[in-house]
């Protein structure tokens, strides 16, 4: 509360009285252990419901379309929201067993493929909050640390069962003008959309990423197309 005083020029009792209306109405929350602020639910909705109209929603769309088309797997679209990713777009596989899609489902970027190929990319002083929020989580935060190296060396992050049992993701960062700002994810069950088979496919996600960054005016970093083993 204090910084934000300080940055916006307000004295401590007006941020004071401004931070407690946005919480009581859910645009923020609070955290309890470490009095953090942070978007809330309600601002998340509004954030989907204008990410349906946004430049990177109609762009990814035929993108998720094709990956989906090709793989056969469910194909999504992550936006990074603060130290979170939320499911803001996708298209699921046809197959009668498939990874469902969640709208605006909320995970912190350290868990799972879609929030590490952000993460990876993110600057320093943006991914420490995320590093101390995993360590609160009892993540080794150490392992992560070089798990990252790794997504960042491949340009994209591939997972078997690490957060849901039986289900197996592929993740490739999507960067705007001030770099990352997204992820697309293509998800399925392991016994289908394994580690070689996602790993065949690592190109023509890195593609598709390419594809999506150039048209919003980023550019995707120098590396290889295929995937880091978890």
């Amino acid at each position: 509360m204090l910084d934000l005083a300080a940055r916006s020029g307000l004295d401590k009792s007006t941020a004071s009285r401004m931070l407690r209306f946005l919480v009581e109405r859910q645009y923020l929350v609070r955290s309890p252990d470490t009095q953090r602020y942070d978007v809330g639910p309600v601002f998340l909705s509004l954030a989907a419901s204008a990410m349906k109209q946004s430049q990177l929603n109609v762009v990814a769309h035929r993108h998720l379309e094709s990956l989906r088309d090709e793989t056969g797997e469910t194909a999504c679209l992550h936006l990074r929201v603060g130290t979170e990713r939320i499911c803001m777009y996708g298209v699921e596989s046809a197959q009668d067993i498939r990874s469902a899609i969640t709208p605006s489902e909320r995970r912190p970027l350290y868990q799972g493929a879609s929030g590490k190929a952000i993460l990876a990319f993110l600057a320093e002083d943006a991914i420490r909050p995320v590093l101390r929020q995993a360590r609160g989580a009892g993540v080794d935060v150490p392992a992560l640390a070089r798990e990252l190296e790794g997504v960042r060396r491949q340009n994209a992050s591939c997972e078997v069962s690490s957060r849901v049992p039986g289900l197996a993701a592929l993740a490739v960062p999507v960067f705007g003008a001030q770099g990352v700002v997204a992820s697309i994810t293509i998800s399925g069950p392991v016994a289908r959309w394994g580690l070689k088979r996602m790993r065949s496919f690592a190109g023509v996600a890195a593609e598709a990423s390419r594809a999506i960054s150039l048209a919003l005016g980023g550019a995707i970093p120098r590396g290889s197309p295929e995937t880091a083993r978890q």
